[in-house]
């Protein structure tokens, strides 16, 4: 159960994260597929390698793991024109009794 709603909070992390990319639809299809067949950088490799073996998945229709890493490493280090984080990064953990109390704690 503890694993669970660690896995449930760190998703909505993960979501909130992805989320708030701005929208690309600008970009055609040819381009879309070519963002898809690039690899990802070696420590975003090593990183998904990491969570697989931890019991990880990627939704089904997601882009793969190792996208999915080398993008919240981008997400990271974004800085806004006057210098600050454009977004924040947070790690929390919940533990509860019961599922509903620990998706309203995530």
């Amino acid at each position: 159960m503890k694993k669970t709603i660690a896995i449930l909070t760190a998703a909505f992390f993960a979501v909130a994260l992805f989320t708030a990319e701005p929208v690309m639809a600008q970009k055609t299809n040819k381009e879309l597929r070519k963002d898809l067949k690039m690899k990802a950088v070696k420590s975003a490799r090593k990183e998904a390698k990491k969570l697989r073996k931890a019991g990880w998945e990627t939704a089904p229709g997601s882009i793969p793991m190792d996208m999915l890493c080398e993008k919240s490493f981008k997400k990271q280090f974004q800085e806004t024109e006057d210098g600050a984080q454009r977004y924040i990064v947070a790690d929390g953990n919940a533990i509860s009794n019961n599922k509903s109390a620990g998706q309203m704690q995530a």
